[in-house]
């Protein structure tokens, strides 16, 4: 037996409730989501040439920017550190005393960081091509300052500013 077809039945889809659990939605996704602060908020400089007619005025010189090299294993591992010229030793133990150092180049006469030199105070790393990314973060984090006992930030140096890499 043939089946008849039925041109005027037609399907009806209630659309009200689905757009009742899209809108819930939206309504918890927005009012449940938290603006985080942006992490690794670098002050970085880059080259850019100087202004024309602007002089300046300042009593002080800058500090020349404390160089910092981090040496690497072929396999991208973190093997010296080095201030300047300076070994500052292996691993961990090499950014602590690279801490150290650069506090005492920015330290002020009760041996906490000067807020004002700290501001002004430049760190150009330089790093091996293969050094894993992870020192150079923990080195940037060393160096740009730490929480004291009390909880409260203490700044060294805010000026971060990246040499070529060496090696290939």
């Amino acid at each position: 037996m043939a089946r008849k077809k039925r041109d005027d039945e037609k399907l009806n889809i209630n659309m009200t409730p689905m757009i009742d659990i899209v809108f819930q939605l939206l309504i918890f996704f927005v009012m449940s989501f938290k603006i985080v602060t942006p992490e690794g908020d670098f002050s970085i400089k880059m080259p850019m040439a100087p202004a024309e007619g602007k002089i300046d005025d300042e009593s002080t010189p800058p500090l020349p920017p404390i160089a910092i090299r981090l040496h690497s294993a072929s396999n991208g591992q973190l093997v010296e550190v080095y201030a300047g010229q300076k070994p500052m030793g292996r691993g961990e133990e090499g950014l602590k005393k690279l801490r150290k150092f650069i506090l005492e180049q920015v330290a002020s006469k009760d041996g906490r960081p000067n807020p004002e030199v700290a501001r002004e105070t430049e760190v150009e790393l330089t790093c091996d091509f293969r050094l894993k990314y992870e020192y150079v973060i923990s080195c940037i984090s060393y160096v740009t300052g730490y929480r004291d006992t009390n909880g409260e930030v203490v700044r060294i140096a805010e000026k971060i500013k990246f040499a070529a890499p060496v090696g290939n």
